[in-house]
C-alpha cells in the first residue's frame, strides 16, 4: 500500500496477538482504519478518545488481513546491499541509471554530468553530499512537475518540501505542506507522478475511502497497476547505506 498522511493527534503503542500495534488518534476520523507500512510496521487511524479495547478487537478482526499484507511486504522490501563510494557504482535518477566518477577539482561535492554522476574526491561524507543532491535537484524538478498535478486535483499553491521519509514514499503535513522523499528521485517519472497525485488527494481525503480512490482514479485512471509497480521498483531504491 503506498504511504499515508503521516499526522495524528496522540499516538499510543499497543500490543495484539504478538504484534506492536501504534494507535493515532484523528480527530476527524469516525471509523477505525489499519495501514501496514512500507517497513512492514502497523498503524491503526482511529477517532479521538477512542479507548484501548476496541482497538484491540479491531486489529484482532483484521489478522488474516495484516499477515497477508506482512508476508507481501516481506517479499518486497529493500535487500540490496549498500552502495560503494567508488567509480563505477551505479545510481539512479528519474528511472536512469547512472555511473559514479571520482573526479578532482570539482566546485561542488556532486555533479550530473556526460551521463555519470560526478562525486568530488575526498569528500567528508559522500553519502550525505550525494543525498542532498538527490534533494536539490530533486526538488526543482519537482516543482515544475507538480504544478499540472495540483491543478488537475484542485489544489492552489503547493509547498512541496524533499526530505527524508524513512519508509515513506510522500506525506502530507498538517500545514498542507507536501513532502516527498528523496529516494523517490530514483523512480520513472510515471511513478513518481502516482507519488504526487496520491498525495494531492489527500489534500480533500485525509483517509483511504473511496472517495479517495474515486479522486486518484479521476486524475490517473491506471493507478492500480502503477501502486504494483511503484510496490516491485521500490524494492530497488537505495536508501542511502554506503559501505
Amino acid at each position: 500500500q503506498p504511504p499515508t498522511v503521516g499526522e495524528g493527534m496522540t499516538r499510543r503503542i499497543l500490543e495484539v496477538a504478538g504484534l506492536e500495534v501504534a494507535v493515532k488518534e484523528r480527530p476527524a476520523r469516525s471509523t477505525m482504519e489499519i495501514t501496514v507500512d512500507r517497513d512492514g510496521s502497523l498503524f491503526v487511524a482511529v477517532p479521538e478518545g477512542t479507548p484501548d479495547d476496541p482497538v484491540r478487537d479491531f486489529v484482532d478482526r483484521k489478522q488474516d488481513w495484516i499477515q497477508r499484507k506482512l508476508i507481501e511486504k516481506a517479499d518486497f522490501l529493500p535487500v540490496l546491499p549498500p552502495k560503494e563510494l567508488v567509480n563505477g557504482e551505479g545510481f539512479r535518477y528519474l528511472g536512469r541509471n547512472y555511473r559514479l566518477l571520482l573526479v578532482d577539482g570539482q566546485t561542488v561535492a556532486v555533479k550530473l554530468v556526460g551521463g555519470r554522476l560526478r562525486l568530488r574526491r575526498g569528500e567528508s561524507d559522500g553519502a550525505a553530499a550525494i543525498r542532498a543532491w538527490y534533494r536539490a535537484t530533486g526538488t526543482m524538478w519537482l516543482q515544475k512537475r507538480i504544478k499540472p498535478w495540483a491543478d488537475r486535483c484542485s489544489v492552489p499553491d503547493v509547498r512541496l518540501v524533499v526530505r527524508d521519509l524513512g519508509y515513506r514514499w510522500g506525506s502530507l503535513g498538517k500545514t498542507g505542506q507536501l513532502n516527498i522523499h528523496w529516494a523517490s528521485l530514483q523512480l520513472p517519472p510515471t511513478l513518481i507522478d502516482y507519488v504526487l497525485v496520491h498525495e494531492l488527494a489527500h489534500v480533500r481525503h485525509s483517509n483511504h475511502t473511496d472517495l479517495f480512490w474515486t479522486a486518484v482514479a479521476r486524475v490517473v485512471p491506471n493507478h492500480e497497476h502503477l501502486r504494483e509497480k511503484l510496490l516491485l521498483e521500490g524494492a530497488g531504491v537505495w536508501l542511502g547505506e554506503v559501505s
